[in-house]
């Protein structure tokens, strides 16, 4: 046994934070090989339940490399299950907001499921959206918490073979993958390094016998103006009902691309499908539509705190700053009967690089009225007016296969 399988079966019979260390040592030391990446992979695939399917039965997903704003991982399952693929996604919390914590703020909605309901569930459905814990991928799910507390999270083979080993548990061949480009992004802050890590993620995955597609989009700058994990909801909404307009609806689009392109498919959705969809997911894991709607409503009625523009200029959002004040803020409300708090969300009322004079309103924060003065303080910094407008990388969901 050569010193990288020793480390692999330490962190799987002990999964602790000193097997957890050596890992990520031995990662940062030397650049992983294709071998040991496709082996850190399966060994965390394989380290929980599997799923399996039938070689005609159509599988994907898209995952993303983390970043706020972003609603690929919660609209793309939707529009690839309209396609006509099943989709079976596993997920982590994300910060501010990931796909599996946003629809757990639907009442009664379970993203805990042992191997016999997620089976059911597909063979009903062809939708699941879980987490991933004891039943599956459980040493990938230790091994991402240790790397978020521990800051080491932006290791590109670490990354890479987290994303690949909850596709493989879920039995998904054909998976997508959002790389948000930007300095809080685990695949690289610039087009180079990005382009550089998805092409390893892509070689994985055909080494592990899967068909992955990369696509390269601008995180530097907000996708779109709901952030947070109820935010996400009502822009779900948004999109659902034909409300979306401007870039809610561009950023829309620009999912449903994704899903076209990862499955080669040309399939013009309505939205009636879509929401039907999302429906049936809902009933199958627990919650209803209903539920849902009045999460959404809440929302809308919760007390807000604007955020003001302090001098005339074009608006610059700093994402990082953004990504982790919006955090700090839902972690005040964690508790052990709160897996995934969500006691502070925001909406933009200004697109990034629009012209605002001082004192217009550029953003609505949702918090507890007693916090109103804090929030408004903390979150003033975020939002700044520059002279010219900022360039924004000249990327649109650009693929790499």
């Amino acid at each position: 046994m050569n010193k990288f399988d020793q480390i692999l079966s330490a962190c799987l019979s002990r999964c602790d934070d000193a097997s957890f260390s050596t890992l990520v040592e031995y990662a940062q030391a030397r650049p992983l090989s294709l071998s040991e990446v496709g082996s850190l992979t399966t060994t965390m695939a394989k380290s929980g339940s599997q799923l399996s399917f039938t070689t005609h039965t159509r599988t994907a997903d898209i995952a993303s490399t983390g970043g706020p704003t972003s609603l690929s991982t919660l609209l793309c399952p939707l529009y690839l299950r309209c396609m006509g693929s099943v989709v079976s996604s596993l997920g982590v919390p994300g910060r501010p907001a990931g796909a599996v914590d946003v629809l757990a703020q639907i009442p009664n909605y379970s993203v805990h499921l042992p191997l016999e309901s997620v089976s059911t569930i597909l063979s009903e459905s062809g939708y699941v959206h879980v987490t991933a814990d004891n039943a599956f991928a459980p040493l990938d799910a230790r091994l991402f918490e240790y790397r978020r507390r521990m800051k080491v999270k932006a290791i590109p083979a670490l990354a890479v073979a987290s994303l690949l080993s909850k596709k493989l548990a879920m039995g998904v061949l054909d998976v997508g993958l959002d790389i948000r480009i930007g300095p809080h992004g685990n695949f690289g802050s610039s087009y180079t390094e990005a382009s550089d890590n998805a092409r390893l993620f892509c070689l994985t995955a055909q080494h592990l016998g899967m068909h992955a597609v990369c696509f390269l989009t601008d995180g530097t700058t907000p996708y779109q103006p709901y952030v947070g994990r109820s935010e996400s909801l009502l822009a779900l909404r948004e999109i659902m009902t034909g409300s979306a307009s401007g870039w809610l609806a561009e950023h829309s689009n620009m999912c449903r691309t994704m899903a076209n392109a990862l499955i080669k498919s040309q399939i013009d959705l309505d939205l009636s499908s879509v929401r039907d969809v999302f429906s049936r997911n809902l009933e199958a894991q627990g919650a209803a539509y209903i539920s849902f709607a009045e999460v959404c409503q809440c929302t809308e009625k919760a007390h807000r705190v604007p955020v003001c523009a302090t001098s005339d200029g074009f608006l610059s959002v700093d994402m990082d700053l953004l990504r982790s004040t919006l955090g700090e803020w839902q972690a005040t409300s964690e508790t052990n009967r709160c897996e995934y708090p969500d006691s502070c969300g925001l909406i933009f009322t200004k697109k990034h690089n629009e012209y605002i004079r001082q004192g217009e309103t550029v953003a609505l924060v949702r918090c507890h009225p007693s916090h109103a003065q804090k929030v408004a303080q903390a979150f003033d910094p975020i939002m700044k007016s520059v002279p010219v407008p900022l360039r924004r990388m000249s990327l649109d969901s650009v693929c790499i296969e």
